[in-house]
């Protein structure tokens, strides 16, 4: 099932890529899409094998701002190191902290 999961999330994320590389997106709609992935990265930190295919499925997508912010979240979460955390969580988006604590 993992499996079956980790393989829909990357399709999904290779889609919107996709589609924004064809469809010629506006920046806002990219970056709205970034977003989605960052807050798909806080949701599934307990799934790494599901994110690492969705990152991986969309290499544009995860170099933004809100991804790597995400990233920088669950990294910190992971470590245990509480000041890297609180830092992340201070930087980021709202709704991206109130999802992560």
């Amino acid at each position: 099932e993992a499996g079956g999961a980790g393989a829909d999330a990357a399709t999904a994320a290779s889609e919107v890529e996709a589609a924004a590389e064809a469809e010629g997106e506006d920046e806002s709609e990219v970056e709205a899409e970034a977003e989605l992935l960052g807050y798909f990265v806080l949701l599934h930190a307990d799934r790494p094998v599901e994110v690492s295919t969705a990152l991986a499925a969309a290499p544009l997508l995860a170099a933004r701002p809100a991804v790597v912010q995400a990233l920088r979240i669950v990294a910190a979460f992971g470590r245990g190191d509480a000041p890297s955390l609180r830092r992340a969580l201070a930087a980021a988006p709202p709704l991206a902290a109130d999802s992560a604590s």
